[in-house]
């Protein structure tokens, strides 16, 4: 799938921190003597005065990690782990039969070896002393920032496990992330902008079955894509049921999809948010520099513009260039205009690095921009992450766009979610490990070892282009 990557919420996960929070050791919480509750900010502001002692969570809850309590894990015995995919028994099935007393055919089974790198996701939390004095408003906040960090982590690998690429160092180098399955699924599906519905579903479980005699176990979409799906049943599903109380309980969930090939249960999962916007400037101190110029030109014939547009489409690019702590600020591009009868091109966008750069690049975030008719029908989304080429200055990198990632969609993935098919390799469970006491505050980090292995790539699909 090369180019067509794109994670989601301009997540900071791998280190990709926003430069709010990588301002040197200034994250640890001190108590502060702030005597004004509108202007208090870090430790002071949980300090007990007239405030509710209740610290309220709005961020998001464990309940919306799904990918990764489902996942199944086993131990990691090294940083790498190689592994061998089996994707043929040998031989054809049409011709296995023998006579009698017949030495049958030699038949060879088809395996390739992998190996699979563990990375490591961390973070790094600080609490002053006397804020562990205090009577503050969470209680104990050593444990509160414990917890605060096991959740961040949590994030970062729900993320990965869907979005990482581990091919995003300069020229393709290895990179901090692991792969997830966006990297790793056999199959791919295009909805071009249209909903999931249950004919979809099934003709998914049936694919994975033909392909990769596969039994889909698990669907895991935004809870707008689960919640479009099951709105296909509102006119069949008007039974209101009677409550103890007398009133009536009306609506459904869908919680498990029975199919020719199995149950399918659905896994609706926040982090698979539409294509991410750009951002509104660099989200690092420690980001690269911005690109110099984007330059966007139609070429050779193989785009497939076709499936979503008719009558021609007009085309513009944002390039931010990144590294595992953020991205920079975007670079524009002028507009690239295909008529209708030049839907079948490709568009090459050239991106060039400034003059030098004072943080190392990486990769390459790319978003579009398309208008039909001089009206926005989908606004900026990010359509590929791609290595970028070389870090010389007013070096280039070329990146092809033939629009088969459409801006502002969803993607899902379906497949078999059982040990022989796909596993998390743990090398280090979640621990938190203490740092030297350097000054009157506490430091320590909690940390997670691992890597995504999926055995059998052609028993998991991914679907892009959704549109609600």
């Amino acid at each position: 799938m090369n180019t067509e990557n794109f994670p989601h919420d301009n997540f900071t996960g791998y280190g990709m921190s926003p430069a709010s929070d990588v301002v040197e050791l200034r994250k640890a919480l001190e108590a502060g003597y702030g005597d004004s509750p509108t202007t208090q900010t870090g430790g002071g502001a949980l300090r007990v005065e007239s405030l509710e002692a209740s610290l309220k969570i709005l961020s998001f809850r464990d309940r919306h990690i799904q990918f990764w309590k489902d996942v199944p894990k086993t131990a990691a015995a090294s940083t790498v782990e190689e592994y061998a995919r089996l994707s043929e028994y040998g031989g054809q099935e049409r011709f296995g039969f023998i006579a009698e007393g017949e030495l049958p055919e030699e038949s060879t089974a088809t395996y390739d070896r992998q190996a699979a790198l563990v990375k490591y996701i961390g973070d790094t939390r600080v609490v002053s002393h006397p804020m562990t004095l205090v009577r503050a408003i969470p209680g104990d906040v050593r444990a509160r920032e414990n917890a605060n960090a096991i959740m961040r982590i949590l994030r970062t690998m729900e993320w990965g496990l869907f979005f990482g690429n581990s091919k995003l160092g300069l020229a393709g180098a290895e990179f901090v992330e692991f792969d997830g399955l966006q990297q790793l699924c056999g199959l791919t599906e295009n909805k071009w902008c249209k909903p999931v519905t249950e004919r979809d579903i099934r003709d998914y479980s049936q694919r994975i079955q033909d392909e990769g005699y596969g039994i889909p176990t698990h669907w895991f979409a935004h809870p707008k894509v689960v919640e479009e799906y099951a709105k296909e049943y509102i006119p069949a599903y008007h039974m209101p049921m009677p409550t103890q109380s007398g009133a009536y309980k009306v609506g459904f969930n869908i919680g498990e999809i029975v199919t020719g090939n199995g149950t399918v249960l659905p896994r609706p999962s926040l982090f698979l948010k539409k294509t991410p916007s750009p951002p509104t400037g660099a989200s690092s101190t420690k980001s690269p520099e911005a690109a110099a110029t984007v330059v966007g030109v139609s070429g050779a014939g193989s785009g497939v513009w076709a499936n979503v547009y008719a009558t021609g489409v007009s085309v513009l690019y944002r390039a931010t260039i990144a590294n595992a702590y953020g991205e920079s600020a975007i670079t524009q591009s002028g507009a690239v205009a295909l008529t209708a009868g030049e839907l079948t091109k490709d568009i090459t966008v050239t991106v060039t690095n400034p003059g030098a750069f004072t943080n190392a690049p990486k990769f390459i975030n790319l978003y579009r921009q398309d208008t039909v008719g001089g009206v926005v029908v989908r606004d900026y989304g990010l359509i590929s992450r791609t290595a970028i080429t070389t870090a010389a200055g007013g070096g280039t990198t070329a990146i092809v766009d033939s629009g088969t990632v459409v801006p502002q969609t969803y993607e899902t993935y379906i497949g078999e979610l059982t040990p022989e098919v796909i596993e998390f390799k743990q090398l280090l469970d979640m621990v938190s490990m203490d740092l030297a006491v350097i000054s009157p505050a506490y430091r320590w980090m909690v940390l997670l070892y691992g890597v995504l292995v999926v055995y059998a790539p052609n028993k998991w699909m991914r679907v892009i282009n959704i549109e609600i």
